[in-house]
């Protein structure tokens, strides 16, 4: 028999060999293609100037144009994905607080009911004092903003992408006999729903949905549609906003109590980088709503709001509130003020309030204890040598004397 020679024409997959490493391109378009901002994906590898060889993305986005028309499609996946989320509902046995997909990044299981609790309840409060009576709430949910704010308003209308979630919420209105609140299917963008008899809402509330918009221009358009639905003096409550300066603070808090005590610090670093970079949620700077009042006249008043109450996790550390009022000035601000010093703390407030009795005071650069830990930790992070164990890391983390 005669011996023949063998040609190889290349792979029958879609698996590269760089720099040691088996690489699925696959698995990487997989990831970015989950994204909702991308239609599609396609990864390779290419030379770099360099010489060596890289891999390269190439990404078609999803169209989001001003007029909104280049945006359903990023909406619909979110839509999906809570049909899925609140699949379970059953809404005959009266029960209004659900924490359906309330999980914590740490670890992947549900956020503590107690933590939950208190964390709505210092919601429902904070817009309570925006004396509520005519309200719109955009992306209800499970309704349960809604059934806390009811029952001290004339009228109350919510909407949600999600029609297994509407359902859910009629259900319990059906149950607690609540026939003066409506519940419709809609998209944020669809617009401000009316209220019975025409009259014009004294509060929009956004509450934990500004994180699944698929943009900030977004964002913008249903800020501005609140805005100019709004009664004289009203407000627009946006809560639960997770913060973009403290994004990369997030996933290196994250990552430092998943990694291993032997990992490298270089590695940490990693997958700090890379979890940022996959970040599908929006993620907002403070300084836009001040800007929004630049560009929607109406905005006369801004306040940014750190989380209330004594609970610790993830939502108070790294989330904020936002109200803003229509038509109405706010309290001035103040301008200059006196900058927190080291060893100033809130007791030796206390005594500067009590002796000098000033009619108004300001402090700057108030430091949060909430994260002081976790600024410590990241500080400590970027200095410290690659090699070193992340276990080392941690050790010197929790040995900083940390105040707030």
């Amino acid at each position: 028999r005669r011996s023949s020679d063998l040609e190889y024409l290349g792979r029958d997959d879609n698996q590269v060999k760089l720099r040691g490493h088996r690489i699925e391109l696959g698995e990487i378009e997989s990831v970015l293609g989950s994204h909702a901002a991308v239609r599609q994906c396609a990864a390779q590898v290419v030379p770099h100037s360099s010489g060596e060889q890289q891999i390269v993305a190439v990404i078609n986005v999803h169209d989001r144009r001003p007029d909104g028309t280049g945006w359903p499609e990023a909406v619909q996946e979110w839509r999906k994905i809570y049909e899925d989320t609140y699949s379970d509902l059953r809404s005959d046995s009266g029960h209004a607080f659900n924490l359906a997909d309330w999980t914590s990044s740490y670890n992947g299981r549900a956020i503590a009911e107690a933590d939950m609790a208190a964390g709505l309840a210092d919601t429902v409060e904070r817009i309570q004092r925006l004396r509520p009576r005519r309200v719109v709430e955009i992306g209800c949910g499970t309704g349960m903003v809604l059934l806390r704010l009811k029952s001290n308003c004339e009228s109350y209308v919510g909407t949600d992408i999600s029609r297994t979630a509407v359902d859910y919420v009629r259900g319990l209105l059906f149950v607690l006999d609540s026939g003066s609140v409506e519940v419709h299917v809609a998209a944020a963008h669809d617009g401000i729903p009316p209220l019975p008899g025409g009259s014009a809402p004294d509060t929009i509330i956004l509450n934990s949905v500004l994180q699944y918009f698929p943009s900030v221009g977004y964002a913008e358009r249903v800020i501005g549609q609140a805005v100019e639905a709004l009664a004289h003096g009203g407000h627009i409550f946006i809560g639960d906003v997770r913060s973009l300066p403290l994004l990369e603070l997030l996933h290196t808090s994250v990552e430092a109590a998943k990694a291993p005590m032997g990992m490298r610090v270089g590695e940490l670093r990693a997958r700090v980088k890379r979890r940022v970079a996959l970040d599908a949620e929006l993620c907002v700077h403070p300084g836009l709503f001040p800007a929004l009042a630049e560009r929607f006249p109406r905005i006369t008043d801004v306040r940014v709001l750190p989380k209330a109450g004594r609970y610790d996790n993830e939502l108070s550390r790294f989330h904020y509130d936002v109200v803003l009022t229509v038509d109405e000035p706010g309290v001035q601000t103040v301008t200059g003020g006196r900058a927190w010093s080291e060893g100033f703390d809130a007791e030796s407030l206390r005594e500067l309030l009590k002796r000098e009795r000033p009619s108004r005071l300001s402090y700057t650069h108030v430091p949060n204890a909430r994260l002081a830990k976790d600024l410590a930790l990241h500080r400590l992070l970027w200095a410290a040598d690659p090699a070193a164990p992340v276990g080392q890391l941690l050790a010197q983390a929790a040995d900083v004397r940390t105040a707030g």
